[in-house]
């Protein structure tokens, strides 16, 4: 799959990366909710794993301009964060265009499971 990274956090931009390459998907990694944007509209991903919280543009901003084109109004999106698992802000997510949130650090199992229900097809869990 080719997947969409946007984290402002360096390390964790990388980290997240590298870990989806070792499991063979093709992966852009950018800063920020503005790159992350055009980087959609660049070539289509087949899913977005985006931080909430990034400058210029944040990730729910991000994700209702994303949700906006005709391209990519249904590319699956996975909101990250840290603090995702309080309810005003998985809400705020959710209502934004994620169909699922990830706390961070990262449960790579989860993900891992996102990601292969992605590939067969059967979306993401509500």
């Amino acid at each position: 799959m080719f997947i969409l990274v946007a984290e402002d956090g360096d390390d964790a931009r990388e980290s997240l990366k590298m870990l989806l390459e070792i499991y063979g998907h093709q992966v852009r990694a950018v800063c920020n909710g503005l790159e992350a944007v055009r980087a959609a509209t660049e070539r289509t991903p087949d899913v977005i794993l985006m931080d909430l919280g990034m400058p210029q543009m944040d990730g729910f901003e991000a994700a209702r301009q994303i949700r906006s084109m005709p391209q990519t109004m249904s590319v699956p999106m996975i909101a990250l964060s840290a603090w995702v698992a309080v309810g005003k802000l998985r809400d705020r997510a959710l209502a934004s265009g994620y169909r699922l949130c990830l706390v961070k650090p990262i449960d790579h199992k989860m993900l891992s499971q996102a990601l292969e229900a992605i590939s067969r097809g059967s979306g993401l869990p509500d």
